[in-house]
């Protein structure tokens, strides 16, 4: 799930999210979002608010590895600045492919990504 935030009280920059319960995490939700994440804050400004675990039934529901990712903060100046710039939508989606790709070890067209075999 993709969502940008509209909120005072929100830091701005990216979060992403997985299920967790505090006792256990996502089995496969938790590496997924970390995938992401670590792809999504190696964009040029990018602010970091890090990947975290939710309690949350839009994560639990579904029967596929789920995640949330919120892009930015529109009440913060740079993340609108940014979240209208074009550029920068391509490049925040590049870098969600290319999280996902790199953890089903997936060789994408024009992909750098390097695999658990080519470390």
């Amino acid at each position: 799930y993709l969502g940008v935030l509209d909120t005072p009280d929100a830091e701005p920059g990216v979060a992403t999210f997985f299920f967790s319960t505090g006792m256990s995490d996502s089995a496969i939700g938790a590496p997924l979002a970390e995938c992401i994440h670590d792809e999504l804050i190696r964009v040029p400004e990018v602010r970091n608010r890090g990947c975290k675990g939710e309690d949350s039934s839009l994560l639990q529901k579904p029967n596929a590895p789920t995640v949330r990712i919120e892009l930015g903060n529109l009440r913060d100046q740079d993340d609108r600045a940014r979240l209208e710039d074009r550029n920068h939508i391509k490049q925040l989606a590049r870098a969600i492919m290319m999280g996902i790709s790199r953890l089903y070890d997936l060789d994408l067209p024009g992909s750098t990504v390097t695999t658990r075999d080519n470390v």
